[in-house]
């Protein structure tokens, strides 16, 4: 087996995955509360520490390691700007939660505060899709379409003078969250259920924005492409020395 061949291929595909991740976050820098994705590598382990090491193994070839392996991804959850917007129904959060949003697919979590009233029935609900915003009970949100909705730094609505709603908001680990589209991310049943109430600062009129950093971004995807160009490189280099010991090294004088 071509050992460098494995390395260089693993190499080469793990960092076209650090090249997508970079990618997405570039493409969603200006998306209001997009969180930016981590693209986290890991060592893969020698097989002597792994414990497989046949009898004949390489000693040499031990030392050089497993190569690079691509872990899984996980999002910064590090809070963006804030801008202001002047609408009553565009909420920022500011510190640790989500906002809990009702979904076809079930309760999902968000940090895109555009929200709107539903003409139907008064609900408030996200313009992104028009799902309904949950309360502290968990139960949709109803508001007076026709008085001004106040929200205080708890997250506390009022109208006409009169608390009427809590907007209900959950703080989870980020390891336990996985990034879907439109802004929302899913949790399991179970951190759902062991979440803490978000301590977060409701602001109104404002929209929090995204946490990328553009030039970043473009520095990760310049290296990633570097690294991958190394690695094909590597790959030719290799399929030029097999070539030379089959057609060469191997003739028959």
């Amino acid at each position: 087996m071509n050992y460098g061949l494995y390395l260089s291929a693993a190499g080469m595909l793990t960092n076209m995955y650090r090249q997508d991740v970079a990618a997405n976050n570039l493409a969603n820098a200006q998306t209001p509360a997009f969180k930016r994705d981590l693209a986290l590598l890991r060592r893969r382990q020698p097989e002597s520490v792994e414990g497989f090491t046949p009898e004949d193994a390489h000693a040499l070839l031990d030392r050089l390691g497993g190569g690079v392996l691509a872990d899984r991804t996980r999002v910064d959850l590090t809070n963006g700007p804030l801008k202001k917007t002047g609408n009553d129904l565009d909420l920022a959060l500011q510190g640790n939660g989500f906002f809990r949003i009702q979904t076809e697919d079930g309760v999902r979590l968000t940090r895109d505060g555009r929200f709107t009233l539903d003409p139907k029935n008064s609900h408030l609900m996200t313009t992104n899709g028009g799902h309904a915003v949950l309360d502290a009970t968990g139960n949709p949100i109803t508001l007076d379409p026709t008085a001004q909705a106040l929200v205080d730094e708890t997250g506390v609505i009022r109208q006409n003078g009169a608390a009427v709603a809590r907007i209900g908001l959950l703080n989870v680990d980020a390891d336990d969250l996985t990034q879907h589209g439109q802004g929302f991310f899913e949790a399991s049943d179970a951190a759902l259920k062991n979440a803490s109430t978000g301590d977060a600062r409701v602001h109104q009129g404002y929209l929090e924005q995204s946490n990328v950093d553009p030039v970043m971004q473009m520095l990760e995807m310049i290296g990633a492409s570097s690294a991958i160009s190394a690695n094909a490189n590597m790959i030719r280099y290799h399929d030029l020395v097999m070539d030379r010991a089959a057609n060469v090294l191997g003739r028959v004088a």
